[in-house]
């Protein structure tokens, strides 16, 4: 478990006209993915394993599920990709 410090880190800003509010939503959303993250390590218990490992395991088990539902992996991998692009350059 980790201990350290969990206080926000330094936002580079001069003045609250250059805050981009779509960061703390990104923020927020990595937060969610990390507890997905951790909850699936247990379940696997891969508890050790790095994050490349980790995540590729994931998204391997991902591939199944979707195989199970009928869904289909690739478009949501390229809608989630397209997500990601638009979230990270600060538009919703």
């Amino acid at each position: 478990m980790y201990t350290g410090d969990c206080r926000v880190r330094r936002i580079d800003v001069d003045s609250v006209h250059e805050l981009n509010l779509a960061m703390f939503d990104n923020i927020r959303k990595a937060g969610s993915a990390g507890a997905a993250l951790v909850e699936y390590s247990k379940a696997v218990r891969g508890e050790s394993e790095d994050f490349q490992t980790l995540i590729a395991d994931l998204i391997g088990d991902l591939h199944h599920l979707a195989d199970g539902l009928g869904v289909d992996i690739d478009a949501a991998i390229e809608s989630g990709r397209g997500y990601y692009l638009t979230e990270s350059q600060g538009q919703r």
